[in-house]
């Protein structure tokens, strides 16, 4: 019987500091409401200048991946004619050379029909 009490006074306890809280909690949150609504043209303010500026951030993304895209395509085109030129330097090469050894072939030709 003593052992059922003292569960029953600590389920007590915790009732009243469970409802101790909760009345604390009630009592910051009515506080809060009445400062809300205080607050409440502010309040609208404040939200309508974080919508613009998300907005603001919004537009500023997308006009940084625009720029990013369009740096990337002119990246692209202009390594591509650098390719270009190298392999156009390379392939005048490459005639010079094989004008070069046209040239030995017939006169190693006409040495040889002598």
């Amino acid at each position: 019987a003593h052992e059922q009490l003292e569960i029953l006074s600590e389920k007590i306890k915790t009732f009243q500091d469970n409802q101790r809280h909760l009345e604390e909690r009630e009592s910051y949150l009515q506080s809060r409401i009445v400062e809300l609504e205080q607050r409440g043209p502010h309040l609208l303010l404040e939200t309508d200048q974080r919508m613009k500026e998300a907005g603001i951030v919004m537009m500023c993304s997308f006009q940084q991946r625009f720029q990013r895209g369009v740096m990337q395509h002119a990246f692209q085109t202009w390594n591509s004619q650098v390719r270009m030129s190298k392999h156009m330097t390379i392939a005048r090469e490459m005639a010079k050379e094989l004008v070069k050894t046209r040239k030995k072939v017939l006169l190693l030709k006409s040495h040889i029909d002598e």
